[in-house]
Formats: C-alpha cells, structure tokens, sequence
C-alpha cells in the first residue's frame, strides 16, 4: 500500500493587468457615459461587473469617500475606497442623465443594468480602443492598483528574504517545539521551500475605526506594563505560572505555566528600548483615586464629564497644536 500519493498541482497563471496609458486609452474609446462611467468605477475602486451593476445612488457615500458593496460574492457587504476623480465624475453623470434609485440603470429605469451589457460594452472598447491584451471587465478589476494575487506572490518572497537573512545573519531564533532549527540550516530551508509552495493571503484596506480608533489601541500601550503582579500565581527555579483572559472562550480566566527562561524571554520583548518610558500618572490622575478625583474636579469646576469620543477628539486636537508648535520652532532656529 502506498502511504500518501500527493494531489498533483494545478496551474496558477497570474491576471492580466493594464497599465495606466492602456486604462486611459481603454476608457476614452467608449462613447456612451454610462457605460463609462460604470467601467470608471469597476477600475477605479477594483470592482466585479455584478458588483458595479448593483449600485444604488444611496451607496456613494461623498462625506466618508466610501463605496459600500451590499451583497457582493460569498453574500458579503464591504467599503471600498472612492476617489476623488471617480467622485467628480460620477456626479457629473448623475447630472447629466438625473438621479434614480439605481446609479447605472438599465433599459428598463426599474432595474439595474444587466451585466451582460456592461460586458458588451467593455467589449466593444477593446475593439475601438484596438490593444493587444485581452482587456474583459476583471482585467480593470485587476489593474486596480496591484492585483491581490500579484501583491501576494511579492509579499511571500520578500518575507521569505528576509526571513532567510535574519536567520543566516543570526537575527532569528527558534523557541519551543522550533528550537531545533536553530542548529539544522537544512531543516529551515526545508521551511522555507514549503511556505513558498503555499499561496498567501494578502489583502490591505484602510481600518473602520480611523485615527481615533488607532490612537486609542496605541494608547493602552503607554501606560500598561507586560503582566500585572496580580496575574503571577507561582513562581519557582522550573517555571512561572500565571493567569490569562482566553477572548476566544467569553473571556473566561485561564492559567499557564512556563519555563523560568521562556517566561523571562516573553517579557523581556515588552521593555521598552533605551530613552523610552512609559507614562506614569501623578496627583488626581493617579490609578488609585482617579475616578473619585476627577469627579470631584468637575464639582469644582461645575464641568459636565465629557464622552470618550469627545476626550479622544481634545487629545488628537492637543497633538496637532503641539506637532503645529515642534514645527513652527525647528522653522524659526532654520
């Protein structure tokens, strides 16, 4: 019997993508401006045909400069990015043919354009626009910046580099059930050689939360220290146990024991580097009395307390008029 007879590898053949000079020649050979414009917006925020035919006006969202997808491919909604240049371009279609509930109508007002229209017509600009390359409505989804496909295989075999160098140069170490490939070079490259014959999953977008959401998650950062002396449950010359919050389980306490060195390793990667310090708070901001020294601050002052967004809105404007104040000095001494 054999014991395991390897499936044999399909063909993986990478998208064909447009440069700029071949998108602007496409989009100018099409005459009619829904068309345009419809083939505009698969290009520009990287769209399929069943995706951009399914617009309603109400989806452009111009204060945000977001797209929201409703019910795309695997019955998924998403954003995604709107332009400035697609912006204008777009209201200067709805201008012209006036605004109705789907943004590119069909022959019938009631229903959206067909997708096999939107093909058609995409096809007869690759006739009129006379390229070379097989140019379909995916081939502009494609050519939206770089195709997911494309940054994949790119982000794989420069992590790989790098992962290579650091553990030549003797950056990169093993722990745990990995620790023998510190000492077996043909073991890593054998890691190696089977990460690259994985497909990576690569996919960027802009966070939801905004800078506000950022500084926030930063922010736990500047006070907190690794592991509170509360959490330390044992501690002898084996190993160091330790309390934990499993987020995955409803936040359910768990405990972990680990080996004096592993425990010393994993804290020492949340010291911070020479020069930097956490903040400490003193006086009425200190942890211990800092919500009864607040309140009685504000009875004092006869100060409403402010919402969370409200305080995160007063910092980010401190650190602009502070960033503002860095830069207008460093222009004086200039």
């Amino acid at each position: 019997m054999i014991p395991h007879i390897p499936h044999p590898r399909g063909e993986s053949r990478l998208p064909t993508v447009l440069s700029t000079e071949e998108v602007r020649r496409f989009l100018a050979a099409i005459a009619n401006m829904k068309h345009r414009a419809a083939l505009m917006t698969a290009y520009a925020a990287g769209l399929r045909a069943s995706e951009v035919v399914a617009f309603r006006t109400s989806d452009i969202d111009s204060k945000r400069m977001l797209i929201h997808v409703r019910q795309a491919k695997g019955r998924k909604d998403r954003t995604v990015m709107l332009s400035t240049q697609l912006l204008e371009l777009l209201r200067e279609y709805v201008r012209a043919v006036g605004p109705g509930e789907w943004l590119f109508p069909g022959q019938v007002p009631a229903r959206p354009l067909a997708v096999r229209s939107l093909q058609k017509a995409c096809e007869n600009a690759h006739r009129a626009c006379g390229l070379q390359k097989r140019v379909s409505v995916h081939t502009l989804r494609h050519s939206f910046f770089l195709p997911v496909r494309v940054l994949s295989r790119v982000f794989r075999g420069k992590w790989l580099a790098l992962a290579r160098s650091a553990y030549e140069s003797g950056r990169l170490h093993f722990h745990g059930k990995l620790a023998h490939l510190n000492d077996d070079p043909a073991a890593f490259r054998r890691l190696l050689t089977q990460s690259r014959r994985h497909d990576w999953s690569v996919y960027a977008r802009p966070p939801f939360g905004g800078p506000e959401q950022a500084l926030k998650y930063l922010a736990r950062y500047t006070h907190r220290i690794a592991i509170s002396n509360h959490r330390l449950l044992a501690v002898d010359p084996q190993a160091v146990t330790f309390s934990w919050k499993d987020y995955a389980h409803a936040n359910q306490q768990r405990t972990m024991a680990l080996e004096t060195g592993e425990f010393a390793r994993r804290f020492l990667l949340h010291v911070l580097p020479a020069h930097f310090v956490r903040i400490r708070s003193f006086g009425f901001l200190a942890n211990s009395r800092r919500a009864e020294a607040l309140e009685q601050c504000r009875t004092l002052l006869a100060a409403q307390p402010q919402s969370e967004a409200a305080c995160l809105s007063t910092m980010l404007r401190a650190a602009r008029a502070a960033r503002l104040e860095e830069r207008a000095r460093h222009s004086g001494a200039a």
